[in-house]
């Protein structure tokens, strides 16, 4: 299997995990993994037990998969790293595995969740709110996104108004909008830690 048949394997996988649909995802799984590489293996069962929140057990899976893939780059295995350094307090490498989850998969929206929620721990709101908004970009109807951007441009408002009044209100209109549309999307997502 080359690499954009993975791609397309792995998309799909995550599909099915990241909306709940676990059982589709260890069948679809059980399908392909005949043509997989066994690095590639080792990282779709390290997604499994990611979403399954057995992290222990996704961090050993993403290991082999680098052990036989040194060059292979896996979003999910950098996110918990960055989550890992964030609970020992290392706030600059944390930083740095979470902008390396981003760089090897923007539309992995967790890190960005996890990254704006870190940023606002160390007092960096403005850094913080361009996480929340580039998450809104990847899903724009994630309620508790939502939720997390009015929190910051709350704060960011009550501090300097005039520059993020118009911002401040946009918001607030859009999740009232959202409310009332009935096509807000739950979010699904817990804290890492």
């Amino acid at each position: 299997m080359n690499e954009s048949d993975f791609n397309d394997v792995k998309r799909q996988l995550i599909r099915y995990l990241s909306t709940g649909l676990v059982e589709n995802a260890i069948e679809y799984f059980k399908a392909c993994s005949h043509s997989l590489s066994d690095s590639a293996c080792a990282e779709c069962l390290g997604d499994i037990c990611f979403y399954q929140r057995d992290f222990a057990q996704a961090i050993k899976h993403y290991e082999v998969a680098t052990q036989l893939a040194p060059d292979q780059v896996i979003a999910r295995y950098l996110f918990l790293a960055g989550v890992s350094n964030e609970r020992a307090s290392n706030v600059v490498d944390a930083f740095k595995y979470y902008q390396a989850a981003i760089e090897a998969e923007p539309s992995f929206v967790d890190t960005y969740l996890e990254l704006g929620a870190m940023l606002v721990k160390v007092g960096d709101l403005e850094g913080a709110l361009q996480c929340y908004e580039d998450a809104m970009e990847i899903e724009p109807t994630d309620f508790a996104i939502h939720e997390s951007l009015v929190s910051i441009l709350g704060e960011l408002h009550k501090r300097t108004p005039e520059k993020y009044a118009d911002k401040y209100l946009a918001v607030n209109a859009e999740i009232e909008k959202i409310k009332h549309s009935g096509k807000s999307t739950p979010s699904n997502r817990q804290a890492a830690w």
